[in-house]
């Protein structure tokens, strides 16, 4: 049995997404970022069948640019966190 690697993703303290699955390809996921600093953070619910959890975060604007990214390993448990100002 196929055990899949999993991220909860919280955006300023408020879950967002409880429970993703990790892909090679990639999630695309729509956030609403507030005026000010954004604290974006995966925690690992699980590191599936290969450890650890390889997480990547990029943020666009509206316009498709990246305005900020960020990847990380992480063991179940662990977190990361990117802060992105909006101005």
């Amino acid at each position: 049995r196929c055990v899949s690697e999993t991220v909860k993703l919280v955006l300023n303290k408020a879950i967002i997404h409880p429970n993703i699955t990790l892909r090679n390809a990639g999630n695309i996921i729509d956030v609403k970022l507030t005026e000010g600093l954004n604290s974006l953070e995966f925690y690992a619910l699980n590191e599936g069948r290969s450890s650890p959890n390889t997480a990547e975060l990029k943020v666009l604007d509206e316009s498709g640019n990246i305005i900020g990214s960020g990847q990380w390993l992480l063991t179940t448990g662990y977190k990361a966190r990117l802060i992105v100002l909006k101005q």
